[in-house]
């Protein structure tokens, strides 16, 4: 906080994952710390006991949490405490991701074709409003990095349009995946709200 106080500079917190350490957010900035932060899809919606069962398949930097820092995370989004949610995407083949040590598992999982259905899965059972998926994932982002011409629909805007069928119920299966990858976290989660086209 002193630092970035000293320095003039705005501080944008990623990979958060704890209620503590946002906790220190909302501290800098009532004390006068310019600092958005983001939170990725697994450590909103998972917790540690996914990588009991999945192992290599769910481990993560920073690793998945407790249930208590998740929920905190997910309420935190809701209220606009968290400015925006990442994918995280890392696209690692199996091969990668399934090994005997621990320490020669590559981190990270993917997120790029599952970050938007879950949030949409959200706005089906009304846990989050759709113009706050829109903020966490266009307009928030483009306004924080000061992306010109991107995050609104609106004249003189790039037309980057994703059109979803909010009714559409899938299950999660990264066998269909269009990257690499071909796990997933979020394996057999049943999705209501599918995007269909960009």
């Amino acid at each position: 906080t002193s630092l970035a106080l000293r320095a003039h500079c705005k501080v944008h917190v990623c990979h958060l994952s704890t209620e503590r350490a946002l906790k220190g957010i909302i501290a800098a900035r009532r004390a006068g710390v310019k600092v958005t932060c983001e939170a990725a899809p697994h450590h909103l919606l998972l917790d540690q006991r996914v990588l009991a069962r999945k192992r290599g398949l769910a481990l993560m930097g920073p690793p998945l949490r407790n249930s208590r820092d998740a929920n905190s995370l997910w309420k935190s989004l809701i209220r606009s405490r968290i400015d925006v949610v990442a994918s995280d995407h890392a696209p690692h083949t199996l091969e990668e991701k399934i090994r005997e040590k621990v320490w020669d598992v590559e981190p990270g999982v993917p997120g790029l074709e599952t970050t938007l259905p879950l949030l949409l899965t959200k706005l089906s059972r009304n846990e989050i409003t759709l113009d706050r998926i829109i903020d966490v994932l266009a307009s928030g982002p483009a306004r924080i990095f000061g992306l010109q011409r991107k995050g609104q629909l609106a004249a003189g805007m790039d037309a980057d349009v994703v059109l979803i069928d909010p009714k559409q119920h899938f299950r999660i299966d990264s066998s269909k995946f269009r990257s690499k990858v071909r796990f997933s976290p979020f394996d057999d989660v049943v999705c209501i709200g599918q995007p269909v086209l960009t």
